[in-house]
This record gives structure tokens, C-alpha cells and sequence, in this order.
């Protein structure tokens, strides 16, 4: 009888030679990944398992990841980790947690993804860290603090310049016969809002090149959506559909930025021709409306909101209607600056040839995320606070009867009284809790290993506030799926910040402009609801 001896390789791999190589190195390489990855999950929040090179991303709902990760915090609790694509991703859901360790300096990073290293490149507020982000944070909050964006103390400076443009807004809502589409009007005076802090300029409705702009901004909010497994998986940069997203972000960013310098150019040049005649309410209108303004170039038009008025690349079209202030030509250069793009101006000369970090690559970042991220948000805010209105009268009514009670007559509520208004600010906070447009909050970096409520977090990994769950969790908030302002009323009637509440996140990267965000909220909602009352249209379609 002879004896056979087979090794477990001559079972489990058919044929030989080459065969048996690629199945030997094939089950080496699934044993070393194995013990890769058990030894690198040791002391990690738990979480789920995923598939090598792409994670628990299949999982992820694409519409609605925030819906995926409240599932996984009834199975693994507060602090979870999952693997997204090549990212480990750390879930809080814990306010306390939260606001812990994003006050920490060793979450301060930037999120270590496609958009801000690849496309970014790592410039502006949003996708920088380190000094310069440090530096730039700080230049910034100097800037809104100055301008009543930070103290009550310094309200009058931007106050004024809001309710003009809420005028503007219940001028032309009040002129309008039938349904009105408010969303429209809202960017576009909103966005002015934003034009007037940032560049010290407004545009006409009808602007080509304002037309233009408001198209980028909603096109490529849309697409940053889409973008999203490409932050995790940097190759699928190869693939047709990404290709041509990448291509409209990062051409569009360039015709953009091109835009930013011409006005930068104007201000660096001495060049802006202000007026010290105008009347508050003049401030507001387009230089269309003055011709005491310049126009900086010949104008022309477009019916594509593609294309930048006057040429592919965003040249010498029609330009912006650019000025300053109505108390433009009265102040000195020592004075509190006009505008971002003066105060940029004014730190660069002051730094000399020494410019450092404050170069113009970094204003035209800086620029583009005050001007999106702040748009967006607010006009999105405002917007569901209006449909909440209308989806529920007798809310309305209740804060109308409130209104007729304390706003003097002429319809502007000085911020610093708003808390004679406590129902009226409820109503907006109880907007921002239920719809919150920032579900899953700003994601972090962490720039060294940390320990998260017991568990090891280590360095590189990006950090998720799970806000959807913090604002609809059934354990701190009673029915949060109902619209309810009294929530955030106490017994005397007065309002109150609840410790789960955080709609501008928390942090050393919260949000930089959430005072200004309140201030456009409160007093458009307030003005609006002072003079019409709000219902859906007969029979609105489904979509909207």
C-alpha cells in the first residue's frame, strides 16, 4: 500500500506551477490584510466591516447617509467607526462628545478627503488647517466682530444693511400677484447680502453675470452631493461621470476666481469710485438704479448661465456693479474696513513685501467658501422656516399676534430687542432643529492620535458629528419629529439654548458666520411675517 502525503495548499489550490503561486500569494496577502486589520481595530470604537478598498461605502444610503448612520448608532452606540473607502471615519452622536473633542487641538485638522486635498488644495477656510487656516480663522472673526457679527456691541455696522435689503425683498413680494416662488428672490437678495460683506458690491436681479454666479452656486452644491464617494475613493476621478463633475467644479472655480481678482485688482489699485451722497435705502440698489456709479466695463448680455457673460474665460465682460458703502468717502484707511476684500487689501500693505500666507490664492478660497457655504445655508434655513410656516397657521398666526404686539410701526425690530420676541425666535430655532441642512455636520481631521469617550482614534482619521441624530434623538427631544417652538421656551417664558442644540456645530471650526446667519434669519422671517401671510399654493406638485 503506498502513503500519500498532501500538504492543505495541494487540497484547497487545483492545478499547479503558476496556478498554485497566484493561490498561494493570493492567501497570504487575505492573511496579512486580516491581521492588518485586527491589529489596527484594536481599541477602536466599534462599527461594522467592510469590504477591502471601498469599506462600508455599498451600505451607505447615497441620498440620505445620515439615515444609514443613525441605523448604525442603535447597534453600536454613541461612538462608532467604519471604514470609507481608505478613511476611517469616527461617528459621534453624543452632544457632550461632541462638543468635547472638537474643542480639542488635536481635532483642528481638515477632513482628509478628495475635495479639500485634490480639488482645494487644501486653501480657503473650509479645506485649510495648520497656521493657515489658524491665521485666516482669525482674520476673519477680527473682520466679523468689527462689523456687529460677533458682539451686540457692533451691531449698527451690518444691521442697517440687512433690513435695507429685507425692504427690497417685501417691496417686490408685496408687488407679485399669485403664487410666488420665493427661492429665487431669497439667493438673490440674500447672495447681495453676501456680495455687500464680502466684496462691498450688489448686482441687479437681471445681472448677467450675477445670473451666472447664483447658477454656480446651485449647480455646485448639487455636484459637491454627487462627489461624494469620490472624496473617499480618489480613483473613481478616472471614470466619464466624474470627470466631467470635476471638469464643472474646477473650470467654473477658475472663471470664478478670475472674477475675484478683477475686483481685487480694483481695490489693490485705488480704483473704486464711492459716493458719500447716498441715502441708506440707495445703498441697497443695483448701480443700474445710479448713474453716479461706474460701470467698470461695457455691458453686454447672455441667455446662458453656462457661460460667463463676455467670453469663455471669464474676461472683460460685463463686469459687476461695483461700490462701497453709503459712508464710502468718509472714512479714513485706519478706519474699520468696508468690506472683506478691503480688509484683505489693507492687511497685505500693511505686512509689506512680507505678505505671508495672505496671498491672493488664499482671498479668492476665502471668498468662495463665505460666499457658498454662507449662502447656501441661511438661504436653505430661511427657506424651510417659511414652509414651516405655512405647513403649520396656527404657529404662523400665533407669532404674527406677536409681532402686531412689539414691533413699532414700520416693521423693523432692532436685534438688540429680539428678546421681546421669544415665540418668534423659538419658531426659527425649532426650524434649524428639525430640518437641519447640515445632517451630518463639518467633518474634522485629527492632526494626532486621541482618545474618544474610552476608545483609540488615531491620527489621520476624520471625525463626524452626527447632528441629524443630536436634533431628532427620541432621548433628549419629546415626538422630534413634530414641529414644536414651545420646546425651546421655559416656564417664564423665556428662550432657551438647549445643550443639544447646535445647529453651527461646535468648536475651533464651527461656524464663522452664525451670528450673521441668525441676523439675516431673524429679520427676514420678521419682516416677511409682518406683512403677508404664508400658504402653499392649490395642488403643489409633489417634488416641491
Amino acid at each position: 500500500m503506498y502513503s500519500v502525503k498532501m500538504s492543505w495548499l495541494d487540497v484547497w489550490t487545483p492545478g499547479t506551477g503558476v496556478e498554485k503561486l497566484v493561490a498561494t500569494a493570493t492567501a497570504l496577502l487575505c492573511c496579512v490584510y486580516a491581521l492588518w486589520a485586527w491589529h489596527s481595530s484594536r481599541r477602536l470604537p466599534p462599527g461594522p466591516w467592510g469590504l477591502p478598498m471601498v469599506g462600508y461605502l455599498p451600505w451607505i444610503n447615497p441620498v440620505a447617509p445620515h439615515l444609514t448612520l443613525v441605523q448604525l448608532v442603535q447597534r453600536y452606540g454613541r461612538v462608532f467607526s467604519l471604514k470609507m473607502g481608505g478613511v476611517l471615519v469616527v461617528v459621534m452622536a453624543d452632544p457632550h462628545i461632541i462638543k468635547d473633542i472638537l474643542s480639542q487641538k488635536s481635532t483642528t485638522g481638515r477632513a482628509p478627503l478628495y475635495l479639500t486635498h485634490g480639488i482645494m488644495k487644501g486653501y480657503g477656510l473650509i479645506c485649510s488647517e495648520g497656521d493657515l487656516w489658524r491665521d485666516h480663522r482669525k482674520f476673519v472673526l477680527g473682520f466679523m466682530r468689527d462689523h456687529g457679527m460677533r458682539t451686540a456691541a457692533t451691531r449698527g455696522v451690518m444691521e442697517p444693511k440687512i433690513h435695507a435689503v429685507a425692504d427690497l425683498l417685501t417691496q417686490e413680494l408685496g408687488e407679485s400677484t399669485g403664487a410666488v416662488d420665493i427661492s429665487g428672490k431669497l439667493l438673490h437678495h440674500v447672495g447681495n447680502t453676501m456680495n455687500q460683506l464680502i466684496f462691498g458690491l450688489t448686482y441687479a436681479e437681471e445681472d448677467p453675470k450675477w445670473r451666472w454666479l447664483r447658477h454656480l452656486l446651485e449647480e455646485g452644491t448639487k455636484l459637491v452631493g454627487v462627489a461624494g464617494p469620490l472624496n473617499f475613493l480618489p480613483w473613481l476621478r478616472f471614470l466619464p461621470t466624474y470627470q466631467r463633475i470635476i471638469r464643472f467644479i474646477t473650470e467654473n472655480q477658475g472663471k470664478t476666481h478670475h472674477e475675484y481678482q478683477l475686483i481685487i485688482n480694483d481695490h489693490e489699485h485705488h480704483k473704486v469710485l464711492s459716493s458719500s451722497g447716498t441715502t441708506q435705502q440707495e445703498d441697497q440698489l443695483s448701480i443700474n438704479d445710479h448713474e453716479h456709479h461706474r460701470v467698470l466695463s461695457s455691458p453686454g448680455t447672455t441667455d446662458n448661465p453656462d457661460k460667463v457673460p463676455g467670453g469663455e474665460e471669464g474676461g472683460e465682460g460685463p463686469r459687476h456693479h461695483l461700490k462701497e458703502g453709503s459712508d464710502a468717502g468718509r472714512r479714513s484707511s485706519s478706519e474699520v474696513p468696508l468690506h472683506i476684500v478691503d480688509a484683505y487689501v489693507k492687511e497685505r500693505r500693511m505686512r509689506g513685501e512680507d505678505v505671508g500666507s495672505f496671498t491672493y490664492e488664499q482671498l479668492h478660497h476665502v471668498a468662495a467658501d463665505l460666499f457658498g457655504a454662507g449662502s447656501e445655508t441661511t438661504i436653505t434655513t430661511l427657506k424651510w422656516h417659511l414652509l414651516n410656516m405655512a405647513l403649520y397657521p396656527e404657529v404662523q398666526g400665533k407669532i404674527q399676534r406677536e409681532l402686531d404686539e412689539v414691533v413699532p410701526e414700520g416693521g423693523r425690530m432692532p436685534l438688540e430687542e429680539a428678546h421681546m420676541l421669544p415665540y418668534t425666535q423659538a419658531a426659527v430655532l425649532e426650524s434649524q432643529r428639525l430640518r437641519s441642512i447640515l445632517p451630518l455636520g463639518i467633518p474634522h481631521g485629527a492632526i494626532q492620535e486621541l482618545e474618544v469617550d474610552g476608545y483609540r482614534v488615531p491620527k489621520g482619521a476624520m471625525l463626524l458629528p452626527l447632528l441629524w441624530h443630536i436634533h431628532h434623538d427620541p432621548g433628549t427631544w419629546t415626538n422630534p419629529d413634530h414641529y414644536r417652538p414651545e420646546r425651546f421656551i421655559d416656564q417664564e417664558g423665556k428662550v432657551i439654548r438647549h445643550p443639544a442644540f447646535m445647529p453651527f456645530q461646535t468648536g475651533r471650526r464651527m461656524c464663522i458666520g452664525d451670528e450673521f446667519a441668525r441676523m439675516i434669519l431673524f429679520i427676514f422671517s420678521t419682516r416677511i411675517l409682518l406683512q403677508f401671510n404664508l400658504k402653499l399654493e392649490e395642488n403643489p406638485r409633489a417634488e416641491d
